[in-house]
């Protein structure tokens, strides 16, 4: 596809268009991999024709310019080079740069473009691929994940995952289970070449080296993960034959070229599911006969490990009552899976304890999780747990007797009895009382949408939503039926629905079948006529929404369906979510709608929220009482310092309506300690999230960038850092010299450096002054030398040549192939133009004496990249004529005229070795 034949209405759709694009920036800049938005992307061919034309336009000015490197708007130009390595990139990716931009390099020369794009894809290199010297094209391969070309491929990657590990099932913690098996594949990914060889499938994949090193970046593979959980669940769908058709272009290629790879025979020979198939997770108890059995969860372990040493023991009240070493162990990707037997305890009460051992290694502990008083199983021996809803036959496993119940089984550590119960009975058992329902309170029982609610604006009263109703329960000391049930003002006697009633301790209970027909916003309220008088004992308003739903169109698009309004599609952005983005009018009463969103936000003023990836400022919170966390999956928060020391044990958090509350002032009492604290909140024993608090200015990943104009002698810097402090910049020479100093400066502000010279190096030393009395001194943020080269301070200089590139024909086609010198230098004598100079090549001899290339000097040298880790390109020229590459001399051809000899493309100068 060429901007030719690009044809698009700026004005349908700009707005979304742009929306679209200002995203992937904003994914850019907060450096995450920008591939799964530019998937997304791909469904919607006007937005990526409109991201080329953005980019030519950005690429035609910069070639215009002065010096032919002044991008712009260079993340536009860096987009459409992964939208094109996604779509095209094969093993070449300049052939696909000109199919895409064909009129730029009919207008500007290959070698001068290519060197212009090499020099964007290094401003988006991390210190790790420049440290380990990795091709440029790898960073822009990397925000691709998996190119379109090798799609297939990756797809049957995944399905002997999905074979093998997951057997033909997809876990509830899949993403879990993608991070084990490549974090287990570490070394297999540090392989060279674009193949992975794995022992257990006895096969080799075909992977591209930057796919590889994201698979191997443990810290960072969340893009290569959340891709891989999109392939396992469309390869799922196709093979339980439940797969919709797959719009997005980029997915339907993959499936449909790897359905070509598999035979029906092996999609019919899959293994069937199993609902009662043990937990992966945790171990349970179970009852079988009068015997009570330890089911432990299935474990995974890495391949450095020694499976020969694994052990497995249970212990009650620190004692050892059981110890295993011969288990069922077979490989998968990426490790060892282990199956454990079902273990019989004959001492189940107590402090029951499972630990899975690797050597001295313990690898898992329940720690906790398997005490019991008293365990409770339903008729097929699976463990029921108290405030869930049962009715039926029940056996307690007890020490003690119950009241009323004999035991039918003795044994002696425990009793086992036997009861039928329903949703309305409970048991008290060693001074706990067991429920068979999950009703706590009387009230409306039903699908509710945790988080979910209607916030009606003129009261700021919250309404919970449902998407459906059950059952109306309340309890009342009033013995009587003349019960009166109103909903919105409509009168109904209780004996116009069905329902239970029982009475316990003077208590009468009602469960009432209540079933709502439709959606909308309902006040129900239970009246009581006894003696002549009307008591309301219960009143609440709800919401019922059954066609409430919830997707996430892209990384920040929400589409939100609903029965109480027409579709919306609302912006969503973790750095500034306003929670009041989604309001509607309902007979006549405006209403916000509150979202379930299950993202990690926080607030520390009304109606703005934000992720916790975005730091906090403790000078925000100085005189705020209490931090807001979205959402209802936190039961306690700690404190950590940034060595992941515990500062402040657990605090609990207090629940209100979507939010619960988190004190603010436990962290203030560390903010002349740390640089910054970890505020970490749980869930369930496990984290799920934490907000770093700034005490002092952060520079943020990747946040300082430096812009030298070499044609002009122009240094600009922009350093982005989180925090309100002063922050200033000190720039001093190779002696130690001041040679400047900024006043404060804001996050991102460009900075304007005069002075700069070729050749030497200079420190930039960016500090903080508080303002605070207890920060006198300064302190330094960052620190970074650099050494920066003017065009016109070339001449007169003596630089060497370290490479070049020749194109040599081979089996009918070109082959580009480089060769490095050793003796090669170029001499810059005159200035043409503002990146054309005229200079002599000079050849050293072994006693160092210059040989000068009498038949071709004086050459033509036009610079066509900027300097590039002390490196820059070049193109070498005579009246018009590349020079010839002498291999036998290891030198350039002094003449023209040699049809043995490769003409030389490009030129690699270090600017470094300099002789004057």
């Amino acid at each position: 596809m060429s901007i030719a034949d690009l044809r698009f209405n700026n004005s349908e759709n700009s707005e979304d268009m742009e929306i679209l694009i200002d995203n992937a920036k904003n994914i850019l800049l907060d450096d995450q991999n920008l591939g799964l938005n530019l998937i997304d992307m791909l469904s919607n061919s006007n937005v990526v024709k409109c991201v080329y034309h953005k980019a030519e336009k950005s690429l035609i000015s910069a070639l215009c310019s002065y010096t032919g490197s002044n991008i712009t708007d260079i993340d536009i130009v860096f987009i459409s080079l992964v939208l094109i390595a996604l779509e095209n990139y094969d093993g070449n990716f300049y052939e696909n740069v000109v199919s895409v931009f064909p009129d730029l390099y009919k207008r500007f020369s290959e070698q001068k473009i290519n060197g212009l794009i090499r020099t964007i894809a290094d401003k988006y290199r991390n210190e790790n691929s420049k440290l380990n010297n990795g091709r440029k094209i790898n960073t822009i391969l990397k925000h691709t994940i998996v190119p379109k070309h090798y799609l297939p491929a990756f797809f049957e990657f995944i399905y002997d995952i999905y074979k093998c590990n997951f057997e033909y099932n997809l876990p509830e913690r899949i993403e879990d289970e993608f991070r084990f098996v490549y974090e287990g594949l570490y070394n297999n990914m540090m392989s060279d070449g674009d193949e992975v060889k794995i022992n257990v499938t006895r096969k080799t994949y075909k992977l591209i080296k930057s796919t590889k090193a994201l698979i191997a970046d443990q810290s960072n593979m969340d893009a290569i993960i959340t891709l891989s959980v999109k392939i396992a669940k469309l390869i799922d769908k196709r093979i339980w034959h439940h797969l919709d058709s797959v719009e997005n272009p980029y997915y339907s290629y993959g499936l449909t070229q790897w359905e070509k790879s598999i035979s029906n025979k092996e999609v019919k020979q899959k293994k069937q599911r199993h609902s009662s198939s043990k937990s992966r997770w945790k171990p349970r108890l179970c009852l079988i006969g009068n015997d009570v059995y330890l089911v432990p969860p299935i474990h995974r372990i890495k391949s450095n490990y020694d499976y020969k040493e694994i052990s497995i023991m249970v212990y009650n009240n620190n004692t050892l009552v059981f110890c295993d070493n011969k288990v069922d162990v077979r490989e998968i990707i990426g490790g060892y899976q282990i199956i454990p037997d079902k273990i019989k305890i004959s001492c189940p009460l107590g402090s029951l304890s499972y630990q899975f051992c690797v050597g001295d290694d313990i690898l898992y502990d329940s720690k906790e999780a398997l005490y019991r008083k008293f365990i409770v199983f339903d008729s097929n021996g699976k463990e029921i747990k108290n405030n869930s809803d049962f009715k039926g036959t029940i056996v307690v496993c007890y020490n003690e007797q119950i009241e009323n119940i004999s035991p039918y089984y003795c044994s002696e550590n425990y009793f086992l009895f036997s009861k039928n119960v329903s949703l309305e009975d409970t048991l008290v058992l060693s001074d706990t009382v067991f429920s068979f329902s999950s009703i706590t309170k009387p009230g409306l029982i039903g699908d509710k949408i945790d988080n979910c609610y209607l916030e009606q604006t003129n009261t700021g009263e919250f309404i919970q939503i449902y998407k459906k109703i059950k059952f109306l329960v309340f309890e009342t000391n009033i013995d009587t039926f003349n019960y009166m049930i109103i909903i919105n003002n409509r009168h109904y006697k209780i004996s116009e629905f069905e329902y239970n009633y029982s009475e316990k301790q003077g208590k009468y209970r009602f469960v009432v079948k209540f079933d709502i027909k439709s959606s909308g916003v309902f006040k129900i309220q239970v009246v009581c006529l006894s003696n002549g008088k009307s008591t309301v004992f219960f009143s609440n308003t709800i919401s019922v929404d059954e066609g409430f739903s919830l997707n996430i169109q892209s990384n920040h698009m929400i589409k939100v369906d609903s029965n109480l309004f027409e579709s919306k599609i609302i912006p969503f952005s973790d750095s500034n979510y306003q929670i009041n983005n989604l309001r509607f009018r309902y007979d006549g009463i405006d209403y916000n709608y509150i979202l379930p969103l299950d993202y990690n936000l926080y607030s520390i003023s009304d109606g703005v929220w934000c992720g916790f990836n975005n730091k906090l400022w403790i000078g925000d919170i100085i005189d705020v009482k209490e931090i807001k966390v979205y959402g209802s999956k936190y039961t306690f928060a700690s404190v950590c310092s940034p060595k992941g020391e515990v500062l402040h044990e657990k605090t609990p958090v207090q629940y209100e309506n979507y939010y619960c509350r988190f004190p603010a002032d436990i962290i203030l009492q560390y903010r002349t300690i740390y640089d910054f604290v970890i505020l970490i909140f749980k869930g369930n024993n496990d984290e799920t999230g934490r907000i770093i608090c700034a005490n002092k200015c952060l520079m943020e990943n990747n946040g300082l960038s430096f812009h030298f104009d070499p044609a002009n002698k122009e240094l600009s810097i922009c350093f982005r850092y989180f925090g309100k402090g002063n922050v200033y910049l000190r720039v001093v020479d190779d002696k130690k010299k001041l040679i400047y100093k900024s006043n404060y400066f804001l996050s991102g502000q460009t900075l304007s450096i005069p002075q700069i010279k070729s050749f030497k190096t200079y420190q930039f030393e960016f500090c903080e002054k508080s303002s605070s009395l207890l920060m006198n001194k300064e302190r330094i943020l960052e620190k970074n030398k650099k050494t920066f080269y003017a065009w016109d301070d070339f001449v007169g200089h003596v630089f060497k040549i370290k490479n070049v590139y020749y194109d040599e024909y081979r089996k009918g086609i070109f082959v580009r192939n480089s060769f490095e010198f050793n003796k090669i230098y170029i001499h810059f004598i005159s200035k043409i133009s503002s990146d054309v100079f005229m200079g002599n090549l000079i050849a050293k001899n072994h006693s160092g004496k210059n040989y000068y290339f009498n038949g071709i000097n004086p050459v033509t040298i036009e610079i066509c990249s900027a300097v590039v880790e002390n490196e820059v390109e070049l193109s070498i020229t005579k009246d018009g004529d590349g020079l010839l590459l002498d291999k036998e001399h290891q030198s350039i051809m002094d003449c023209l005229d040699n049809n043995n000899s490769p003409d030389i493309f490009s030129y690699k100068m270090d600017v470094s070795e300099v002789i004057k």
